[in-house]
């Protein structure tokens, strides 16, 4: 009998237990992890489930409903369409409003840039002052900034609108 344990870099833990046949299967497994497991982002604020029973087990933490969880915010940003810093931050700003924030706050954003693996902007304050000229964010109280009409137009629906 093997076991193995393995966490990846975003924190999902990838179990094994089992005999060299299913081992093989195992390693074939982690030869290409599936979208599913790339796509966790951190585990940090995340909640596990129990893990299948049986020889072959493959465990990934899974999301909680929190609109700022990694996860989450991938998948939104991927379905809108945000590829610039100035989009990122309004599709932040509105999930952190969906979340029951008054806004997004820096320290959010730095952790949300580090969880998904974002290269982050050298200073976000110019990238919130650059979504603010574009009438995309406004700033409620000091460092903390949720999005305009447009913004949230652009963050519910991308550049579909």
């Amino acid at each position: 009998m093997m076991k193995i344990s393995l966490e990846l870099p975003n924190g999902a833990r990838i179990e094994f237990e089992g005999e060299n046949e299913e081992f093989k299967l195992f390693t074939a497994f982690l030869a290409k992890p599936p979208e599913l497991v790339e796509g966790l982002g951190s585990m940090s604020a995340q909640k596990g489930i129990p893990a299948p029973t049986g020889a072959n087990r493959a465990t990934a933490e899974l999301e909680t409903g929190d609109p700022l969880a990694p996860q989450n915010v991938a998948e939104r940003l991927k379905a809108v369409g945000a590829s610039t810093d100035i989009e990122r931050v309004t599709v932040m700003a509105q999930l952190a409003v969906d979340a029951g924030r008054e806004g997004l706050d820096y320290a959010t954003v730095e952790r949300l840039y580090l969880d998904l693996g974002l290269k982050k902007p050298s200073r976000f304050t110019k990238t919130f002052s650059n979504a603010k000229t574009r009438n995309l964010v406004k700033s409620v109280s000091q460092g903390v900034w949720r999005p305009t009409v447009p913004g949230e137009n652009f963050a519910r629906l991308g550049h579909r609108q």
